[in-house]
């Protein structure tokens, strides 16, 4: 497992790691954390790209790397894509808007991630936007993994498989957290 890099500090809103202690004691850490291992194990065998989209100071991307030739992170924060720039050299970092990826060709990924960007359990027209352009990014045979139970609800409009798995943190009972997955036909 990826440990976080022990020297990060705090930039805006965004998740950030003093150290590896705190990830522990954090439910919430623990989570995003676990989140991405079960990405990773999910994806399997090496594939060629991975777009993690919202991915903050970049940490998920640098877990990723691990089943990845390519990987590309994706926030609308300059100063956190900076933060992931200095800190994960072995990735790829760009400012941007997931709900507006023209930065990336059709069918350029063969994984995208998209874990905590958007909020709520209700469809919004920013997720069905989202969702439309995974699809196009995504190649044949894709795969979409997300965390939000609103997002798995846009998704499902948009993709015709989808599969949800429990994310349960030990110790912390009461986080319990969901992921989907989906696939392009």
């Amino acid at each position: 497992m990826i440990q976080p890099d022990l020297n990060q500090k705090k930039l805006n809103q965004s998740i950030v790691i003093e150290n590896w202690e705190d990830v522990e004691k954090s439910p919430v850490m623990k989570l995003h954390f676990e989140r991405y291992n079960l990405t990773k194990r999910l994806v399997g065998d090496r594939v060629e790209s991975i777009l993690d989209a919202g991915c903050g100071t970049g940490y998920g991307c640098e877990i990723l790397k691990e089943v990845s030739d390519i990987v590309w992170g994706i926030d609308v924060d300059f100063e956190v894509i900076e933060y992931a720039r200095l800190h994960y050299p072995k990735c790829i970092f760009r400012v941007g808007d997931v709900q507006q990826l023209g930065i990336l060709e059709s069918n350029s990924c063969g994984v995208i991630v998209c874990h905590v960007v958007f909020g709520g359990d209700k469809v919004t027209k920013e997720m069905l936007k989202f969702c439309g352009e995974v699809k196009r990014l995504l190649k044949p045979k894709g795969r979409f993994y997300g965390s939000n139970k609103g997002l798995m609800l846009a998704a499902a409009k948009v993709f015709k498989n989808i599969r949800e798995y429990s994310v349960p943190i030990p110790d912390y009972e009461s986080y319990i957290g969901s992921m989907f997955e989906c696939r392009k036909d």
